[in-house]
Formats: C-alpha cells, sequence, structure tokens
C-alpha cells in the first residue's frame, strides 16, 4: 500500500488558483533534478536530498527556477530518490500547479526525481510511480509525458521529458491491469485515505 508523506503545510502557502477535481484529465509526468549547476540552478543539491520543501523552495523567491513557474510550485507529487522513494506531496491536489503551459487548470503534476535521459528509475521509484498515477488516474484519467501535451512538445530528443529511460508505455500498461485492491470505491476518498490533501 502507497503511503503519501503530506509536506504541504510546509511548502503551501495557502494562495494559488483552485482546481475543480472533475476537471482534471491528465496526470503530467515529469523528471526533475537540480544535481548540476547552470544559469537557473546556481546551488546544485544531490538528487537524494531533493525533498519537496526544497524543490519549492527553489522554484519560488529569489530562485532563478522561478521565473519559469512565476513563483507557484509546480509539482503536485514528488517521488523522491532516496533509498524508499519516498511519495510527498508538494500542494493540493485542489490548487493549480504549474508543470504544464495550458494544461495546469486541468492536470496533476507528479515529478520523480532524477534524470532519466540518462539513467533509468530504481525499482522502488518506479513501483511508487505506478502506485501514485493508479491512485491519481482512477481508470479514466490520462497518463501522459510532459513533452506529450502539445503546448510542451519538443522533437530535441535531449529535452525529452520525463526522458528515454522512463518510458511510460510500460507504465501506463501496469496501471491499467494494477491489482492494488482499491483503497475505498469513492476514488476520492481512496486518494485521501492513502495520504493526500485535496
Amino acid at each position: 500500500m502507497l503511503l503519501v508523506k503530506d509536506r504541504t503545510l510546509a511548502t503551501y502557502d495557502g494562495k494559488g488558483e483552485t482546481l475543480r477535481i472533475a476537471d482534471v484529465k491528465t496526470i503530467g509526468i515529469h523528471r526533475i533534478s537540480l544535481s548540476q549547476k547552470r544559469e537557473d540552478n546556481p546551488d546544485p543539491i544531490p538528487d537524494a536530498d531533493l525533498d519537496a520543501p526544497e524543490l519549492v523552495n527553489r522554484f519560488s523567491g529569489d530562485y532563478p527556477l522561478a521565473e519559469i513557474t512565476g513563483g507557484r510550485p509546480p509539482y503536485h507529487v514528488i517521488v523522491r530518490a532516496n533509498a524508499t522513494a519516498t511519495v510527498e506531496q508538494a500542494i493540493p491536489l485542489l490548487v493549480k500547479g504549474a508543470h504544464c503551459g495550458g494544461w495546469n487548470w486541468k492536470s496533476w503534476g507528479v515529478a520523480v526525481v532524477g534524470d532519466f535521459r540518462e539513467r533509468p528509475p530504481t525499482h522502488a521509484q518506479w513501483e511508487n510511480l505506478r502506485k501514485v498515477c493508479a491512485l491519481l488516474a482512477c481508470g479514466f484519467r490520462e497518463i501522459r509525458a510532459h513533452t506529450d501535451y502539445p503546448t510542451c512538445m519538443d522533437p530535441d530528443p535531449l529535452k525529452r521529458c520525463p526522458g528515454k529511460f522512463l518510458p511510460l508505455e510500460p507504465l501506463i500498461s501496469r496501471v491499467m491491469v494494477c491489482q492494488d485492491p482499491p483503497l475505498h470505491p469513492d476514488p476520492n476518498r481512496a486518494l485521501e485515505l492513502a495520504g493526500f490533501r485535496l
């Protein structure tokens, strides 16, 4: 059973536009790695140390990454790169994220920590991502790669997100035949029982 660590009290300031759960049609899967120094990431952090509060901090305030999201937290859920692939919630599911231009009002953003252009996710990351997607999809929401959204498409293979080592086709097929028993017949209650904050 998946248990989500609610980090929203440490990361969410109570501001932001609300989402209607009925409007959420897709789940966008992203990769995030801040382990390399670059102009918009002057203070690298190892993937294993990147958690929801630190990620939100990097996309707000004076950090250059804040220009990308307007200072708003980008992702609803983060699958960490620590030993157990801890799943952390950064913002409530009923708050609009800033993960995919033009689609934020009808999608949830899930980020897996690591650079999957270079290496595959760990087994624990893969399994926890599958469980997160199964809960969020509830059998009717579409799971998409970040760069499969029309507003985010890029033919450059180096810019593909989440990357060639995290292909979504096997994940989607595993989610659709997921054998995990539902936590509750009501999908919203199932999300709450797993630890998600609506």
